[in-house]
């Protein structure tokens, strides 16, 4: 995948997604004549997929990619979601620790919330590259989403489950980003 391009490109470069239409990809049926979200789109819009379930939010339904600050950064974030809802895609398919099973719109949802507030931190932090997050860098985000601060003081821990999902969007960039 394109990701490990990002960590060291100078410029702007061509995804190897362009073009591509997200539901034929990630093999999510629309009706006929609905729009179809393409890579390029800074808003995919599921709402017209067929089979998703009644409970599931239209917001859920609906990835806003502008949403992270850094034109960069939401390529990036764009390739992870499209790596994630699509593994059986050529740029992804070979790649030895990628997912082999799609995830659910609802789950790459959840992860786009997660890696949009890791991208702008990257951003608010001055890291142009992925070549630059490195073990501090990580810990400094973990750390940042372990903890409830008030004036700069620590006033209490956030959740296992924000934790969690601090620690997983590193660990899903690693795994999506080829071999190391």
């Amino acid at each position: 995948m394109t990701i490990t391009a990002l960590s060291g490109a100078a410029g702007p470069r061509r995804s190897v997604f362009a073009g591509i239409d997200i539901c034929h990809e990630a093999g999510l049926a629309l009706p006929k004549g609905s729009p179809r979200p393409v890579f390029e789109d800074d808003l995919w819009d599921f709402t017209a997929v067929i089979g998703l379930p009644n409970q599931m939010a239209k917001v859920s339904r609906r990835f806003d990619f502008t949403a992270i600050l850094n034109p960069r950064w939401r390529s990036v974030g764009k390739e992870q979601i499209v790596a994630m809802l699509a593994p059986r895609h050529e740029a992804v398919a070979h790649l030895p620790r990628a997912y082999r099973t799609p995830l659910h719109l609802l789950t790459a949802f959840g992860r786009l919330a997660e890696l949009t507030r890791f991208l702008n931190w990257l951003t608010g932090h001055r890291v142009a590259g992925l070549a630059e997050v490195d073990g501090d860098r990580c810990q400094a985000y973990l750390a940042h989403r372990r903890y409830l601060l008030d004036d700069g003081q620590v006033v209490g821990e956030r959740s296992p489950a924000t934790r969690r999902a601090a620690a997983q969007v590193v660990v899903d960039l690693v795994n999506q980003s080829g071999p190391v």
